[in-house]
């Protein structure tokens, strides 16, 4: 519950001050709220199926959420990076050298994934669950696709992976070609 100097500091549910924020909109309150001992500033957006997405922070910023939202897409690259795809906790690895070049790999298969994911659902869409949200993320869509064809073509893909690894030095890319 928070807390505010308008309220006499009677506990009142976050959710309250943004009861008539409307879908696709964003609000934020330069006031402060109280939680125990600290003071926070509140900031609230409310998405398109009227999900209410609340971010305090300890000091008032009208980017709040936006700086909540590039923090988010972090939490979900390192959860699919571990438990929810490459098992990077597992690797026993130590040797600095090794590991950088292990999260190479790792952020180009996330993004080789991903992209496979979009393509996918281009063709066979996600099935929606009865709470409205996709079943699979597009990212464990296009996973399950590059993970078969790796296993079922090990032998290609170590060579693959042999020549990619070999190139040290990428060439820049000229943007204005493109």
């Amino acid at each position: 519950m928070i807390g505010t100097y308008l309220n006499d500091l009677h506990p009142v549910p976050a959710g309250t001050f943004f009861r008539k924020l409307r879908r696709c909109k964003k609000k934020h309150i330069n006031q402060n709220f109280w939680l125990g001992k600290h003071k926070l500033f509140l900031s609230a957006s409310r998405s398109p199926e009227d999900e209410l997405l609340i971010v305090a922070s300890p000091i008032f910023l009208n980017n709040a959420l936006e700086i909540y939202k590039k923090r988010w897409e972090i939490e979900t690259l390192f959860s699919h990076l571990k438990s929810k795809g490459f098992c990077l906790e597992d690797t026993h690895m130590t040797k600095i050298d090794r590991i950088e070049k292990l999260f190479f790999i790792l952020a180009i298969s996330f993004c080789w994934a991903y992209r496979i994911g979009i393509e996918r659902e281009k063709e066979q869409p996600i099935k929606i669950k009865k709470h409205g949200r996709k079943s699979y993320s597009l990212f464990k869509y296009g996973y399950e696709v590059l993970r078969s064809a790796i296993l079922k073509n090990l032998k290609i893909f170590k060579n693959f992976l042999r020549v990619f690894l070999s190139v040290s030095v990428l060439k820049p890319i000229n943007w204005s070609e493109l």
